[in-house]
C-alpha cells in the first residue's frame, strides 16, 4: 500500500500576518523588527516537522490590484495598509524560504487563497508545477 503524497501550498501572506500579530516586540539589538520572521520560521518548521510533504510552495499576494478589484472596485477599500514593521521583514522571510529550498510563487492575477483551488482537480498532472 502506497501512502498518499502530500503537496503543500502555503498561503505565505496569511502566515506573515499571523506571525506578526502573534509575536510582539521582538527585534535585533539595532532595532530591526524580527517578530514576523521568527514566527514565520516557527510556523513553517512546525508544519514540516508534523507532516511529510513531498512538494511544497509558499504563495504570496502581490502588491497591486487583482481580478477581484476588477470585479468589485471597493475590494479591500477599508483595509489598512501593511504595517511598516511587517513590510520590512518580507525580504528576510523570503530569504528564509529560499534557504529551505521551498519555491515562492507570486501571481498578480490571483490571491494565494484562490491558487490552490485549480490544483485540486488533478494532483498527478499538477504536481510537476510545484516540484523543485
Amino acid at each position: 500500500m502506497t501512502l498518499p503524497q502530500k503537496i503543500f501550498l502555503i498561503d505565505g501572506s496569511a502566515f506573515l500576518y499571523r506571525a506578526f500579530h502573534a509575536i510582539r516586540n521582538l527585534s535585533t539589538s539595532k532595532g530591526k523588527p524580527t517578530n514576523a520572521t521568527f514566527g514565520f520560521a516557527r510556523i513553517l518548521l512546525k508544519l514540516f516537522k508534523e507532516n511529510t510533504p513531498v512538494h511544497a510552495a509558499v504563495l504570496f499576494d502581490v502588491k497591486g490590484p487583482t481580478f477581484r478589484h476588477k470585479m468589485y472596485d471597493q475590494y479591500k477599500a477599508n483595509r489598512p495598509p501593511m504595517p511598516e514593521e511587517l513590510a520590512a521583514q518580507i525580504p528576510d522571510i523570503k530569504r528564509l524560504i529560499r534557504a529551505l529550498n521551498i519555491p515562492i510563487m507570486e501571481n498578480r492575477a490571483m490571491k494565494p487563497t484562490t491558487l490552490p483551488g485549480p490544483m485540486q482537480g488533478s494532483p498527478k498532472k499538477k504536481a510537476l508545477m510545484w516540484s523543485w
